[in-house]
């Protein structure tokens, strides 16, 4: 009599597998038996019967050599499954086991991904805006401090097939501008031998200049392009203005214009 090493159950006569749970029977050191010519008519070495010799250093406790990997449950079904010979139900334990642990490395994919910041976006494009209107801000202060005079926006029904700075206005009767005879309507179109047709041009001409330059203009005015000079100021800082008393300043009781027309039939 024999007891199986994985259900504890007794294994009686020559029987070579458990008819409880199909493990076979521990082989003992008088099963080996010298290499020689086999003979099926020759009949099968008896198997000694008690307990096995626990002398043997080829002696495994019973379920010592066939326990499953502790904390692994689809783990040791697939171990027990593949020791009973049942080849379609450990392919089945290999498949689901194999598709749980893929499931739980996909599920935890998208949350190692870093949602869109929307907040840090919104921030920049704010800050973005910030700086464009720095930017605009330096270079209108550039030309009304070194040049005397504000820029405006110009209809091209105004001036057709002409592009240029609009001078809106004049920043006081002794400015840059205003020393060089320039008169608020009139269209720049060059400074310093350069053409100025937009806000880039202009203030990458201004950076080449230095105060005191005195530098030729054309502007465009009543249909004709007028050649003057103008002398380059200080663009850090504004000219200093006279302080004129309330009672020497005329009023004329209108708003500032919005935009400014020719007169019908002529190019003024």
């Amino acid at each position: 009599m024999a007891i199986c090493r994985a259900c504890s159950s007794e294994i009686t006569g020559p029987d070579r597998y458990c008819r409880n749970c199909g493990v076979p029977v521990a082989p003992t050191v008088t099963e080996f038996d010298d290499t020689r010519r086999f003979n099926p008519s020759a009949p099968l070495p008896a198997v000694p019967p008690g307990p096995p010799d626990t002398t043997n250093p080829l002696y495994a406790a019973p379920n010592a050599a066939y326990a499953a990997p502790q904390g692994s449950a689809p783990l040791a079904l697939l171990v027990k499954l593949l020791f009973r010979k049942n080849v379609v139900w450990a392919l089945i334990a290999l498949m689901l086991f194999t598709f749980i642990a893929l499931g739980i490395g996909l599920g935890r994919g998208p949350m190692r991904r870093r949602a869109p910041d929307w907040r840090g976006q919104a921030a920049r494009e704010a800050q973005d805006d910030v700086d464009a209107s720095i930017v605009r801000h330096n270079y209108e202060e550039a030309v009304q401090n070194a040049l005397g005079f504000k820029q405006g926006v110009f209809s091209t029904q105004d001036f057709p097939d002409k592009q240029g700075i609009f001078i809106n206005s004049l920043m006081s009767d002794d400015s840059p501008a205003a020393l060089a005879k320039i008169q608020a309507g009139d269209l720049m179109t060059e400074l310093n031998g350069k053409v100025v047709r937009n806000s880039n041009e202009l203030s990458q001409v201004l950076d080449s200049l230095k105060t005191g330059d005195q530098v030729p203009v054309k502007v465009y005015r009543d249909g004709a392009v007028v050649g003057l000079q103008i002398n380059i100021a200080d663009r850090s800082f504004p000219p200093l203005q006279p302080k004129i008393q309330p009672r020497d300043q005329g009023f004329l009781g209108i708003r500032d214009a919005v935009r400014r027309c020719c007169i019908p039939g002529t190019k003024k």
